[in-house]
């Protein structure tokens, strides 16, 4: 298995910043991937 991420967004949020990743899930001899997701990431600095 494989995972591939890259940065898709980044946004200012009240106190904090989102990051948004795309991100795509890959199987060793498979046509397809087995995941693509979003994830979605909140970060508050304190």
């Amino acid at each position: 298995m494989r995972l591939t991420a890259s940065l898709k967004s980044v946004e200012e949020v009240t106190g904090g910043l989102q990051l948004t990743l795309a991100a795509v899930i890959e199987r060793e001899g498979g046509d397809k991937p087995v995941c693509i997701a979003e994830p979605v990431y909140r970060y508050y600095g304190g």
